[in-house]
């Protein structure tokens, strides 16, 4: 119900982190049509109201589920999706009161990877929520023909049984806004599920829907497509050069390398062999003969990166540090960040945030080497370093560096670099 004055916000096209809400269209076998709202929650997961797919007086579950994130009219950048199976709670399908109203959507794509999706979170100690302002994302039947985000904050007034919100001066909904999500901190903490006669209602996520949420959602992970990510061997040895010397290669070395690589008897373990070789270079002693492990794994980093690296990638590679030598470390992060499909099953447990992450990294070296391999090959012998007693102070080794130095995940730092290679007069 609208309390007062309609303080619902009609949100202006192409707004942005819109993607993770969506609408929901269900049809049921009597023809029988319901339009709700909801989140998205991982790749290929959206939480919703139960009572909004599933209705016995209708013949029990919805028959077909669109769902369709960042609906703006006619606007539609991620298209729409269909279910392709769903999950109620057991107290829904029995007695369908409030208490019970939640639902998950398996969606027949990981459109996730794509719009965003939201953490879903339930307080320790619930009490805390009451008076806090929580803001609701959703599509209100009577705006719009229910085809238009909006949004609506409001503070909860109590909860009752730990399970229900109820909101007595503000939070604006109408038919269309059940299985809004409500956050707090950037993470679902509730859903709208229904109007009562002094206000509205919101069931709060406690333990036990937490965790239902969380099992259905992992229920569809093998759905996700896992790609195969191999690299050329040009491509792992410009990998090379770039994390450990944070150049691109010359052309020279790059032959000799591809040359050793023809040759070796062990082509698998070719990328180990030759970091192994990198680290026996008098520059690897003079760069990081000094440097205590942790010093290390950020020098790495910063190589391949531009930044020092996060505290728990760090972590994980100072202590496999323990057990391995300082080659066969790095060899390892390029493979980690270059060659792992990080849209498959093994990776759906990251929240939007860790995969977005991951995938600023994954690109931003894939570019590097794109670029560092382009000026090899189009600069050719002009690459090569003569100054072999100081190739730092080389103007060939000094220009394999600064060719790298603005390179992001962003592919048009990658078109700026390649034109201004293109634009140098020696060509060979």
């Amino acid at each position: 119900m609208i309390i007062g004055s309609d303080d619902r916000i009609k949100l202006p096209l192409y707004s942005t982190d819109t993607g993770s809400f969506v609408q929901i269209i269900s049809t049921y076998e009597d023809d029988y049509k319901t339009q709700s709202s909801g989140v998205m929650i991982g790749s290929n997961d959206v939480l919703t109201a139960a009572h909004a797919i599933y209705d016995s007086s209708h013949g029990g579950y919805a028959s077909q589920v669109l769902v369709t994130p960042s609906k703006f009219g006619d606007f539609e950048p991620y298209s729409s999706v269909y279910t392709d199976a769903v999950f109620v709670s057991d107290g829904w399908l029995e007695y369908e009161i409030s208490y019970y109203d939640y639902a998950v959507l398996s969606l027949s794509s990981a459109v996730g990877f794509d719009t965003g999706y939201k953490e879903i979170a339930f307080l320790q100690e619930p009490q805390s929520i009451i008076g806090e302002e929580l803001i609701s994302y959703g599509y209100p039947g009577d705006k719009d023909g229910g085809n238009w985000l909006y949004s609506t904050t409001g503070s909860p007034d109590a909860l009752y049984a730990d399970h229900i919100l109820t909101f007595e001066n503000d939070l604006d909904i109408y038919f269309g806004q059940s299985g809004s999500p409500l956050l707090y901190d950037e993470k679902v903490t509730a859903i709208v599920v229904s109007q009562f006669e002094n206000g509205n209602n919101a069931l709060f996520l406690n333990e036990t829907s937490y965790e239902n949420i969380l099992n259905w959602s992992s229920q569809n992970n093998q759905n996700l497509t896992s790609q195969e990510i191999i690299l050329t061997t040009q491509e792992s040895i410009t990998a090379l050069y770039i994390a450990f010397f944070n150049r691109a290669p010359d052309y020279e070395g790059l032959n000799y390398w591809m040359s050793e690589a023809e040759s070796a008897q062990s082509p698998s373990d070719i990328t180990k062999i030759i970091a192994s070789e990198f680290a026996q270079h008098e520059l690897f002693t003079q760069i990081y003969e000094n440097l205590d492990n942790r010093s290390f794994i950020e020098a790495i980093y910063q190589n391949m990166l531009g930044t020092s690296g996060d505290e728990q990638g760090i972590f994980y590679w100072e202590n496999a540090l323990s057990s391995q030598e300082r080659y066969s470390v790095v060899d390892d992060m390029i493979k980690a960040t270059l060659c792992t499909s990080l849209q498959s099953e093994e990776f759906a447990y990251l929240t939007y945030s860790e995969y977005f992450d991951a995938k600023i990294r994954q690109d931003t070296l894939s570019n590097k080497v794109e670029v560092a391999l382009y000026y090899t090959q189009h600069l050719g012998s002009s690459t090569n370093i003569t100054n072999h007693e100081n190739p730092q102070e080389d103007s060939a080794y000094i220009a394999s560096q600064e060719v790298l130095q603005n390179i992001t995940d962003d592919y048009s730092s990658v078109e700026v670099a390649i034109t201004g290679i293109d634009s140098t007069n020696i060509v060979v």
